[in-house]
């Protein structure tokens, strides 16, 4: 348990110190007081606490059942006990391991390409104009054919969300 939360308040600092670079990687803004929410809070200690339990009972099980005096004196004969589970364990973390490396690749990969890929667009000749009354969303179509009237406006476009 000690080290599971050892392990969360670690990766708590982390988060605090590289959240803006990730932010920026990412593209979204998004808040750190959000990770403060008591909904969330109470997720990542409950899993902390569930990870410590899980984790710890397999340790404390074999050494309870440990007899230092029987170990001694079956030094050579008992080198295989309880083998099989602990292969299983290895081959578990191992391939937790791949899996998560695989993952930030593709991961890595897929915002690369993200940040790397044409629009079809130069973002510096985009103009936006934020649409709020109603009525002027009731006159939106009246406005766009109004801007395509234009020779120098090559498209116009209507939209809920900014481009990004």
């Amino acid at each position: 348990m000690v080290m599971a939360f050892a392990a969360l308040a670690l990766a708590l600092v982390f988060i605090r110190l590289f959240w803006p670079s990730f932010k920026s990687l990412i593209g979204i803004g998004l808040d750190f007081r959000y990770l403060l929410s008591p909904e969330l809070l109470i997720l990542i200690f409950g899993t902390a606490a569930l990870v410590g339990i899980l984790f710890g009972i397999y340790p404390a099980l074999v050494l309870s059942s440990f007899q230092p005096v029987r170990a001694l004196r079956d030094f050579a004969r008992s080198g295989r006990k309880g083998s099989f589970l602990r292969s299983v364990l290895v081959v578990l973390q191992f391939s937790a391991s791949i899996a998560l490396i695989a993952g930030t690749a593709v991961i890595w990969r897929q915002m690369n390409f993200i940040r790397t890929k044409d629009l079809g667009y130069d973002r510096e000749h985009v103009v936006v104009i934020p649409v709020r009354e109603e009525e002027t969303q009731k006159a939106a179509e009246a406005i766009r054919s109004g801007f395509l009237k234009y020779p120098e406006v090559l498209g116009v476009s209507l939209t809920g969300g900014l481009p990004n």
